[in-house]
């Protein structure tokens, strides 16, 4: 039984940014491409870990006309994942090299 959240779901434009980003940099596993549930000819992309693990999971709905987001109540404007404390150097490397701008949360199990 899945205790918290079992996965996110987010829309995106790009499907190719989509999947060099989670997949090439993060390096989740491009779990399952599949029709939405709502709309069958849109492209959803599942993404976790390598046993799928919940909790590990990010989804997507690919909607390339859909409008910019807006700010307001109900909007995630993040999403974080967790690795192991002795990963965080070349975590933060490896986001420096790519140009990518980390920001580093530290959480405890309490």
């Amino acid at each position: 039984m899945t205790t918290g959240i079992h996965h996110v779901t987010a829309l995106t434009r790009n499907v190719q940014r989509n999947v060099d980003f989670y997949a090439g940099f993060l390096g989740l596993r491009l779990v399952k491409q599949t029709g939405g549930y709502e709309d069958g000819e849109q492209l959803h992309l599942f993404y976790g870990d390598n046993l799928g693990t919940p909790g590990s999971i990010i989804t997507f709905l690919v909607w390339q006309e859909g409008a910019s987001g807006r700010v307001g109540l109900g909007q995630v404007s993040e999403i974080a994942f967790a690795v192991p404390p002795a990963s965080i150097g070349d975590w933060l490397q490896r986001a420096i090299t790519a140009g990518v701008s980390p920001r580093l949360l530290i959480f405890t199990e309490n």
